[in-house]
């Protein structure tokens, strides 16, 4: 067995904690080839952003996603292509993948979203949700909850 110190970043992203501390490295400028450094926000092509929305960077926002009115977005976050945040919700510290739909009045924090997830409502720190996990209603979920992919919790 061999060892080589290499200057590069690296790390084990094997719990969600880690993955989410990655990003946040990566979007900081931790890493060389991270975001570019003449801007903090990136938005990807065929976006419907509102002008009453609020960015934050670091972000990065995928292509064909809609963010509606009165949104909040505080980075670090990465959302995904073909995402939806509708009016008055609260995107802050968190991963969210492909094809995610976030209600009306929906808080988000420190929380990964697989893909094609869909809240209704409520207010989220610290959870992690599997792919097609639909939270309906104003579910109450304590932090560090993990909810299994397919699950619909109303």
């Amino acid at each position: 067995m061999y060892a080589y110190a290499a200057p590069a970043y690296w790390m084990d992203m094997g719990t969600p904690e880690k993955y989410l501390q990655m990003h946040r490295d990566l979007l900081s400028g931790k890493c060389r080839n991270s975001l570019p450094t003449n801007t903090d926000v990136i938005i990807g092509e065929h976006c419907a952003i509102s002008p009453t929305a609020v960015i934050r960077g670091p972000a990065i926002i995928g292509a064909n996603c809609t963010i509606g009115p009165q949104v909040k977005i505080t980075g670090p976050v990465v959302i995904g292509a073909g995402c939806s945040v509708r009016e008055g919700s609260t995107v802050a510290d968190s991963i969210i993948w492909q094809n995610v739909e976030i209600g009306p009045q929906v808080t988000l924090k420190s929380s990964i979203l697989a893909d094609s997830c869909h809240i209704t409502a409520g207010i989220y720190s610290d959870v992690v949700l599997g792919d097609t996990v639909t939270i309906a209603g104003s579910v109450r979920l304590g932090p560090g909850s993990k909810i299994f992919p397919g699950s619909i919790v109303a």
